[in-house]
């Protein structure tokens, strides 16, 4: 059974938290297509919290009533990209922490060609306290005719505490990252696809993104940031595959220099901050020595985090590119070569 029980706070401090957010829509209808959403609080005991903040650095150092106004705005929420008419024994379940308004659109365009031929749904949010949204759209998927289902981590953090959440509640590992919740049951065969930033299409797409942006590459230092996991040893693998990118990025491109860093947007805020400062250390000492920069993220849409990281450079003149990695042609060809890629070693 899950650690939590769910029940609604009083009324008068639930409207307190939603007075800026529309009414709620259904999970199957698209709710992360509305800008807002309605947000019931949920009460956690005194346990409940000694756990959470156990399992996440950023729980820690919360009080109780940030803590509760957190995980209830981590919604699950889960939906069919497909028409109920697409059948497959191949099914697809993206897997990510949610797409609002413009990036939803966009999360739903860039996986279109995949999902008129493979029953193809979505599971939103962390499954911190529950898996309900997970159990539902797989039991979806199969009902279309899927035997196998090919699960895609959309998030740039492949390590971290939410890719470890989806691991448990998919029973791919043995203890949970957040809070125990109740497992999947299927008789599907479920298959983990590759996350999309160790693949070199990946690179090819920061590269596009920036040559977009570049007037002078000899004279241009390319800065590449993301939004990146909580913990120092997560986020330090990913860095390792950002690198790769960024040493390919140079050389192809031509570029002065090419160098990664994370925000860590989800870490405590000193780390965040920290994060930003040596990124703005970077932008002051390369236009001392008469360079210019720009700015390419890792973030998959045009929405949610992108805002936040062009505000962490916007006030240096830097050229920022808005465009989200699923927004690029060639993310298509990564989704194609990842379910081939996949198929072939469940086979193997």
């Amino acid at each position: 059974m899950p650690l939590f029980k769910h029940s609604t706070l009083n009324l008068i401090a639930a409207a307190a938290l939603t007075t800026a957010l529309l009414a709620p829509s259904t999970a199957y209808s698209g709710a992360h297509n509305t800008p807002g959403r309605v947000i019931d609080l949920i009460e956690i005991s005194d346990e409940q919290m000694r756990v959470l903040r156990n399992n996440n650095p950023a729980f820690s150092q919360m009080d109780d009533e940030e803590l509760t106004r957190l995980v209830s705005i981590l919604k699950n929420e889960e939906g069919m990209v497909s028409e109920e008419s697409v059948s497959n024994e191949i099914g697809v379940l993206v897997l990510a922490h949610g797409f609002h308004g413009e990036g939803y659109a966009e999360f739903r365009a860039a996986f279109k060609s995949i999902a008129d031929v493979y029953p193809t749904g979505y599971g939103f949010g962390l499954s911190i306290l529950e898996s309900d949204h997970l159990q539902t759209v797989i039991d979806q998927i199969t009902s279309q005719g899927a035997k196998k289902i090919v699960l895609f981590p959309a998030t740039t953090a492949l390590n971290s505490g939410m890719v470890r959440q989806w691991e448990y509640a998919l029973n791919f590992r043995e203890e949970f990252a957040y809070t125990g919740v109740d497992r999947i049951e299927t008789d599907a065969e479920l298959i983990w696809a590759p996350g999309p930033i160790p693949h070199p299409l990946s690179g090819e797409i920061l590269r596009d993104h920036a040559k977009a942006l570049s007037k002078d590459p000899a004279n241009e230092l390319v800065i590449i940031t993301g939004h990146g996991p909580q913990r120092k040893a997560d986020n330090d693998q990913e860095l390792e595959i950002l690198q790769r990118h960024a040493d390919f990025i140079k050389k192809d491109g031509g570029f002065y220099d090419v160098r990664p860093r994370n925000v860590q947007d989800d870490a405590p805020p000193q780390v965040r901050a920290e994060n930003v400062k040596v990124i703005r250390s970077w932008v002051n000492e390369a236009k001392a020595d008469g360079k210019d920069v720009i700015v390419v993220t890792t973030v998959l849409t045009a929405a949610g985090v992108l805002k936040k990281l062009e505000n962490d450079t916007k006030d240096l003149g830097v050229r920022f590119s808005d465009a989200g990695l699923m927004t690029n042609e060639r993310f298509g060809d990564w989704l194609n070569f990842a379910i081939e890629d996949t198929l072939a070693r469940a086979n193997n």
